[in-house]
């Protein structure tokens, strides 16, 4: 893991359901959090989406993707 990665805590939080796994790294974006959504095809994960909060400003301690969690109808 790079160092860009541990200080965003880049897999602080974990999902998998299926052939799809959910990351947080809740110090990504300057501190404001990001979840990411990885899809496994073909033996490997490949990244399909990054998640982040519209209203940055509405938590300032960088919560969102501090906890994740997914079932068979999408990511909670």
């Amino acid at each position: 893991m790079g160092t860009a990665q541990f200080q965003t805590r880049f897999g602080s939080s974990l999902a998998l359901y299926g052939d799809t796994l959910v990351v947080g790294a809740v110090r990504d974006r300057e501190n404001i959090g990001s979840v990411y959504i990885y899809k496994y095809t073909n033996g490997e994960w490949i990244q399909t989406s990054k998640l982040t909060p519209e209203d940055a400003s509405s938590d300032s301690q960088g919560n969102f993707g501090h906890s994740v969690a997914m079932t068979s109808r999408g990511i909670l």
